[in-house]
């Protein structure tokens, strides 16, 4: 069952290899702390399939970091009008 799944997402992420990069980058780079970096995933997709374009597959990758840190960015700006003065004043600190 194991073998299946991992031969079946391998084949799904040789197939749609730009999607699940944009995904995976995306998603890091929405979580704020303890991640790997993007480069990685981009050096991963390219080992696993070096079929693809190089330049494409950067550009993909730079696409979706800038688009998932713009997200977080607008997120901590909600987050932090919520928070009241006195959390406001300790985090300035």
């Amino acid at each position: 069952m194991e073998i299946l799944l991992y031969d079946y997402l391998i084949s799904l992420f040789s197939e749609y290899t730009y999607p699940f990069v944009f995904l995976m980058i995306f998603v890091l780079s929405i979580i704020p702390i303890l991640t790997p970096p993007t480069w990685i995933v981009v050096v991963s997709a390219y080992s696993l399939n070096d079929q693809i374009n190089p330049i494409v597959l950067s550009m993909v990758g730079d696409t979706a970091a800038i688009t998932g840190r713009l997200i977080l960015l607008q997120l901590s700006t909600i987050g932090r009008r919520a928070i009241n003065d006195h959390r406001k004043s300790s985090l300035e600190k």
